[in-house]
């Protein structure tokens, strides 16, 4: 379904975008290579919304319907304590996968500066060599990681707090499932086994939400994308070539005549 859908998107896309007009084309956003780039990734982003957010959707409450009914036939008592703490734990998870995302993603843009300077030196390395530059290079490249180091350093503390908070409070929870678990059981009311079941169904069913809930970003800049796509797909180009109102030129002759024309090149 996903290679076919891609397909489509990208021949109607294809189909629409030769129909505009030349001016469509001059804007900076429309230029060839962003035309190109957009066929390219457009169609597999939507196939990602549609196709895979889709197969999650299914997966995670498929999963969680599954996991709460076999919970609440194994041990009815501990099933209705974990799902009532289960937020807890998504909440907790989900800070965690959250927290690691950005960091990734701020590092690779506080080094983006220093990098692009690299790759400069690198495509210019004979004039720097030429001009014995190498030392003041390095400099400048010191200099352009300086601020991405501490402003790492600075995420380092805040993310550190943040997945050891998560990672507490996940372990709490599950101490006290446990806890309420072995007074069931020495009260008769579970086994050790069913204990071990409940436990493991529910936590894992904790750790697929939170995986979904962790692709929401992702799912709403594809729903940007989408929207920029049907923008395409919906515009109307102002000159239209196969309109039958328009005029048509039964015959045409041209005439040019060049008049007193002088060149003058330097000596």
């Amino acid at each position: 379904m996903g290679e076919h859908m891609t397909k489509r998107i990208r021949e109607k896309m294809l189909s629409k975008v030769l129909t505009f007009e030349v001016g469509w084309f001059d804007q900076d956003e429309n230029s060839s290579g962003t035309v190109c780039a957009r066929l390219e990734k457009d169609a597999t982003v939507v196939r990602s919304l549609f196709g895979d957010g889709v197969s999650l959707l299914v997966q995670t409450i498929s999963g969680v319907t599954i996991a709460c009914a076999m919970g609440l036939f194994i041990a009815w008592r501990l099933a209705i304590v974990m799902i009532v703490v289960q937020p807890l734990i998504i909440l907790s998870m989900y800070t965690r996968m959250v927290i690691l995302k950005k960091m990734s993603v701020k590092a690779r843009k506080a080094q983006e500066e220093s990098s692009k300077l690299a790759a400069e030196a690198v495509s210019n390395h004979r004039t720097i060599t030429a001009f014995s530059s190498q030392d003041q290079i390095m400099k400048m490249l010191q200099a352009a990681q300086e601020v991405p180091r501490k402003e790492n350093v600075r995420q380092s503390w805040f993310a550190g707090l943040g997945l050891g908070s998560a990672q507490l409070l996940t372990a709490c929870i599950m101490a006290f499932d446990f806890w309420y678990g072995g007074k069931l059981i020495s009260q008769g009311y579970i086994t050790a086994k069913a204990l071990i079941e409940t436990f493991l169904i529910l936590v894992s069913t904790g750790v697929v939400i939170a995986q979904a809930a962790s692709m929401t970003s992702d799912m709403a800049k594809s729903a940007e994308v989408v929207r920029s796509l049907f923008a395409i797909l919906d515009r109307c180009t102002r000159i239209e070539p196969d309109e039958s109102n328009s005029y048509l030129a039964q015959e045409i002759t041209g005439c040019v005549e060049i008049c007193d024309v002088e060149f003058a090149y330097p000596a």
